[in-house]
């Protein structure tokens, strides 16, 4: 009885020490899915790249592609350098979104990194030294609660092959299309405070593209939404090729260097180059006439649709990943 009395004792002790030591500091601190940097302000975003390859660097410095599980960082913040009104995602504004959209490019992650190999992100040190181009689909949502509106920003591809880092060798690699049904997107709800005009971040969410929130229906039948689809392979810095904005934009360009560097000091150029730009402008003239009065006729008609049925189809009824509900 004595030893068994003596026995339980011991136990005991030991039990109390247990509980008493301070749990390990040594396991490992992964980093979350979104990373509060700054309430209302500033997050940051480990979205799950599905299906995607993974970009790490062999012994000799070569970039080998291999299937393991990975993430692309997305910071998000509100511009507080100049305006604070602004809303931007890896240094560039998605709120408002400029009217060539911004190139992308992100660093991928191993799907289970830790907040302390973070910090090396980004250097020739470390094995995911790699940065990707992003194709994306940016979508602004306007809600029916006064200064709230929803930016979707939705990567819908990899450009692998379009990687350039003067710090490693050419990557060479097929696109991905991130089309798998588990991949996710981030959606940002910004408020603009009226008394001063700024902006905050009033919630944040990674979600599956089909629990994504939705657009109400305007009176006019048209969705409150506004998207962008973003290709680098289709994209240049005068626009969407085959466009007529990029075609304006790229002729006024090109104009305005062939005057500063030829007709400014050419005395026999000058007439032509007047008549030049008198006929661009007055096709320009044409041009927008020619589009408001087809504008007109198609607001003419929607009218007369919209008397004759009371649920007229939307402008976007062909994005197959927003469902469409009636709102009263």
């Amino acid at each position: 009885m004595r030893f068994l009395a003596a026995l339980s004792a011991v136990v005991a002790v030991i039990a109390v020490q247990v509980e008493s030591e301070p749990l390990s500091n040594d396991a490992p601190q992964y980093l979350p899915e979104i990373e509060v940097l700054e309430a209302n302000r500033s997050y940051g975003v480990k979205l799950e790249c599905v299906g995607c390859p993974f970009a790490v660097k062999d012994t000799n410095q070569q970039v080998v592609w291999e299937k393991r599980e990975n993430a692309l960082y997305l910071r998000f913040d509100i511009d507080a350098v100049f305006t604070q009104k602004a809303l931007v995602m890896n240094v560039h504004p998605i709120l408002p979104l400029d009217a060539v959209p911004p190139y992308f490019s992100t660093q991928q992650l191993p799907a289970n990194i830790t907040i302390d190999k973070m910090s090396s992100v980004g250097y020739a040190s470390t094995p995911w030294g790699v940065r990707v181009p992003l194709q994306y689909e940016h979508t602004v949502l306007r809600t029916q609660e006064h200064g709230q509106i929803w930016v979707q920003m939705d990567i819908t591809g990899l450009a692998l092959q379009m990687i350039e880092d003067p710090r490693f060798p050419a990557v060479v690699a097929e696109p991905v299309k991130l089309d798998n049904e588990e991949q996710k997107l981030v959606q940002i709800l910004v408020q603009q405070h009226k008394e001063t005009n700024e902006l905050s971040i009033a919630d944040l969410q990674v979600v599956k593209r089909a629990d994504r929130v939705q657009p109400y229906r305007m009176k006019c039948g048209r969705l409150a939404m506004v998207q962008t689809s973003y290709d680098p392979s289709e994209w240049d810095e005068y626009g969407k090729y085959g466009t007529w904005a990029r075609t304006q934009k790229l002729v006024f360009d090109k104009t305005s260097d062939f005057w500063s560097e030829y007709v400014e000091d050419n005395a026999l150029v000058f007439p032509l180059a007047m008549l030049l730009a008198f006929t661009v402008v007055m096709l320009r003239r044409w041009y927008q006439s020619r589009q408001q009065g087809m504008v007109a006729k198609a607001d003419d008609a929607e009218i007369a649709l919209l008397s004759s049925y009371e649920d007229a189809p939307p402008v976007y009824a062909d994005i197959p990943v927003i469902k469409i509900e009636e709102y009263d």
